[in-house]
């Protein structure tokens, strides 16, 4: 998650990472690479699951499993909810993917990007619904540190990093739009 990414890359233990909605960091350049949606992903037995599409102040009532307040997902998700006058029941804060998708299988719900939600919804166990009014996104930066070992290969590496996911999201394979820099 882009919180763990943060610290590795401030501690020097990362050149670069691939981050949501990041906060501008000393020692780090960030370059936004393409927008993408959040989307409320759900037990297949759930009543929402059938929906096309949930507002933020249906999802109040919900037992939501979240990351802690600290990362980038919930950070967003409290300022979106904020905007609305909203607050959320977060019943568990889970610093952990795996645990995020264990608890929704065991009948809780999470918000998760859409690419990663897509991935896991196609199983019997879990359906992604995604928001309308408001639609949720979120930025994806590339984050480079300004003093990393190797700057050559630590620019080649994030030039085809940023091809990477420009690609994905031309192929369709993960659901965003490209931020085309000026």
């Amino acid at each position: 998650m882009s919180g763990r990414l943060s610290e590795l890359l401030q501690l020097g233990s990362l050149d670069l990472a691939l981050m949501f909605d990041i906060q501008p960091m000393s020692g780090l350049r960030t370059e936004p690479v393409l927008s993408e949606k959040l989307c409320l992903l759900v037990p297949r037995d759930h009543p929402l699951a059938g929906k096309q599409g949930v507002r933020l102040d249906e999802i109040t009532q919900l037992n939501l499993v979240l990351p802690s307040p600290s990362n980038s997902i919930r950070k967003h998700i409290s300022g979106a909810c904020e905007a609305e006058g909203l607050s959320l029941n977060v019943v568990a804060d889970i610093d952990s993917y795996g645990g995020l998708l264990g608890l929704v299988k065991r009948g809780f719900c999470t918000i998760l990007p859409t690419y990663l939600a897509l991935q896991h919804a196609d199983r019997a166990e879990m359906v992604a619904v995604d928001f309308i009014r408001p639609e949720l996104e979120w930025t994806v930066h590339l984050a480079a540190r300004h003093d990393a070992t190797r700057p050559r290969a630590s620019l080649v590496t994030g030039q085809l990093l940023t091809e990477v996911c420009k690609n994905l999201v031309s192929e369709g394979k993960w659901p965003g739009e490209i931020i085309n820099r000026a």
